[in-house]
């Protein structure tokens, strides 16, 4: 199943497969005039976790992914 919105197909698919790809889905607020997606990769995190005291990506998608549909199969 996917849907034609990209942030609720790559929920759906976190939703889905998010456990077997070590990925935990995080609940966040909503905020006014933005749509926002958050997770954590565990093992990435797990793997940096020594090295720094907070890590955080901020990626902001405004063209280009508007017709991007991701296969949750």
């Amino acid at each position: 199943m996917h849907d034609k919105d990209p942030i609720k197909s790559a929920r759906i698919y976190l939703e889905k497969h998010g456990a077997e790809e070590k990925i935990t889905l995080l609940e966040m607020p909503e905020i006014e005039g933005a749509r926002t997606l958050a997770f954590i990769v565990n093992d990435f995190v797990q793997e940096w976790a020594q090295y720094t005291d907070t890590f955080l990506v901020d990626s902001t998608c405004e063209d280009g992914f508007n017709d991007y549909i991701l296969n949750t199969n």
